[in-house]
């Protein structure tokens, strides 16, 4: 889920099933942030196409809790007996995300969080704009943005030449003025 909708993991660990709107192709992101009055604010990420299936499948074969990513007798590998079914907490989730890339080549990640830092790095890549990217992300401060957001050198390379396209200072007319830009 955060790779294709901005969550970070202890986002995604506290998502329920009732936050996912198939019909309206969103998820109600609850946050544990932002809001010094309430304890959890909350902001919907669109979903992509490839999100929904994922998620329609996994509910195909949910725990059936309250929880979207519950753990059962699947997830523990018998070290734990649960009686109940509960929602997962980081220590497994960081195991399995560890076991599911172990022997890959992507096996280098460091950790969950790494997903997020490309979602918003992708999305400024592709030209989306900066508002969307922070209400996806939650962000509402420059330092945050600065710190999810890593451009590409070669985005950075195509940005100065829409300024001049092939570098031609012949074709280029004398640059704009903008009144009181001085």
């Amino acid at each position: 889920m955060s790779r294709s909708g901005s969550l970070a993991m202890s986002e995604a660990l506290r998502s329920q099933v009732e936050d996912i709107d198939f019909k309206a192709g969103r998820i109600l992101i609850r946050e544990k942030k932002r809001s010094r009055i309430r304890a959890t604010t909350y902001r919907q990420v669109e979903m992509t196409t490839m999100l929904k299936q994922v998620l329609k499948e996994w509910l195909t074969i949910h725990p059936g809790t309250l929880f979207t990513f519950a753990k059962g007798e699947d997830l523990n590998r018998g070290r734990e007996n649960y009686e109940t079914i509960v929602p997962i907490d980081k220590h497994v989730a960081r195991k399995h995300f560890k076991l599911t890339f172990r022997g890959s080549k992507w096996a280098k990640l460091r950790g969950y969080h790494i997903f997020r830092h490309s979602f918003a790095s992708n999305l400024a890549s592709v030209g989306v704009d900066q508002r969307i990217i922070d209400e996806w992300m939650g962000h509402q401060t420059d330092e945050m943005r600065r710190r999810y957001r890593h451009l590409l050198p070669e985005v950075r390379q195509q940005a100065i030449q829409k300024l001049l396209p092939d570098g031609d200072w012949k074709a280029a007319e004398a640059p704009v003025i903008i009144a009181g830009s001085f």
